[in-house]
């Protein structure tokens, strides 16, 4: 449950006896909540699945099922910087992922689908909740690996989508930039955000990894692969992005760390281009 300080609004009152009502405050209780919230997760997702002339109603029900989760986990959160990251981070990824669903073909896909957004949301939503429990400020780092590994996640996602879009309905760029990429931004100033980096001291940073995630963005959208290889090679290049400026912001302290995490990323990127379907 979220530590509540200061002044107690009714929407915290709400909350806390909301909580009080469930049987004991234990580890069995959070995991409980954590998955009711999944299983409310997968309904736009079952619906579209059902029935996609409803996507409308299944995407007002995801907005509205995310709502719950801000309020739930971080409603009266001591940080709006920490309440911020967690909350948008999750959200960007659950409506980036909606949209991917519609592009996926076939029975098992779709399982390990759900299957995935599942496991990554559970692991999300419990490591934010042990942080609220335990009061670990934001620029200690906190939540920086769930930040990380979500915005990946979404960013495979986001480009992935917006080259299934300009494939088949041919959307125009403005659109795509303005649909699919300003999350990226986001998403990049959240992770930022979450290892306690101010964005005005560390614009120059800033404005290096956009500029760098808009011209992959650019880069791939005409590629002669699938929308899957471009999603993947967007959201490799955002893993190098984020090493580099972390190595960069502390010195270059862990140069060993360093080299494994570009090895390890350029030999992913070495297997998505080699096994990929080139036209």
């Amino acid at each position: 449950m979220p530590i509540f300080l200061g002044k107690v609004s009714p929407w915290q009152r709400l909350h806390k006896f909301l909580w009080r009502q469930l049987p004991a405050r234990s580890q069995q209780v959070a995991r409980l909540s954590v998955v009711i919230i999944l299983g409310l997760l997968f309904l736009p997702f079952i619906l579209v699945w059902w029935q996609p002339f409803i996507w409308l109603y299944a995407l007002i029900s995801l907005v509205v099922i995310n709502a719950i989760v801000w309020w739930w986990y971080w409603s009266g959160s001591h940080n709006l910087h920490s309440w911020l990251v967690s909350g948008s981070t999750f959200t960007i990824w659950q409506v980036s992922f909606f949209g991917w669903w519609f592009f996926l073909e076939g029975i098992p896909w779709r399982i390990i689908f759900l299957t995935l957004l599942a496991v990554i949301s559970f692991w999300y939503l419990w490591e934010w909740q042990r942080i609220a429990k335990k009061l670990v400020p934001l620029e200690v780092g906190a939540g920086a690996g769930p930040t990380l590994v979500v915005s990946f996640m979404a960013i495979l996602a986001l480009v992935s989508s917006a080259q299934f879009l300009l494939i088949l309905f041919d959307w125009p760029v403005w659109l795509l930039l303005l649909i699919f990429f300003l999350p990226q931004v986001w998403l990049y100033a959240a992770w930022l955000k979450s290892n306690g980096w101010s964005l005005f001291n560390k614009w120059p940073v800033w404005l290096f990894g956009i500029v760098i995630l808009l011209e992959i963005f650019f880069l791939v959208l005409w590629w002669p692969s699938g929308p899957a290889v471009a999603g993947f090679v967007s959201a490799l290049t955002y893993l190098a992005i984020t090493a580099t400026v972390r190595q960069e912001i502390q010195g270059f302290v862990n140069l060993r760390a360093f080299r494994r995490e570009v090895i390890l990323v350029l030999l992913l990127l070495a297997l998505v281009l080699l096994t990929a379907r080139w036209l």
